[in-house]
């Protein structure tokens, strides 16, 4: 969990481990660590009532599952850069 933190004018994220226990200050986001590299999020499904059923090329489905298809590429990159920094000890093809 992040919190943000607003001090003289400039905002710090700090990561939450557990309630009071704060790690990692940093000025913001975008300086986090370089080795810092979270797994790909999966897209939403529509519901059911997204789909207008008026046979739409794309449909809400069509791109779901294409997106879908994007996101498991996206995943398994990054397991596999995740076990290449385990036997390497370090950051890859980042």
């Amino acid at each position: 969990m992040a919190r943000r933190f607003h001090r003289n004018n400039a905002s710090a994220v700090a990561l939450c481990l557990t309630q009071g226990d704060y790690i990692a200050l940093f000025p913001s986001m975008s300086e986090l660590p370089a080795n810092d590299d979270p797994p790909p999020v999966a897209p939403l499904r529509p519901r059911l009532d997204d789909c207008c059923k008026g046979s739409c090329d794309p449909c809400v489905f069509d791109l779901y599952e294409q997106a879908l298809e994007r996101h498991r590429a996206e995943l398994q990159a990054w397991q596999k850069r995740g076990s290449d920094r385990k036997k390497t000890g370090g950051p890859t093809g980042i």
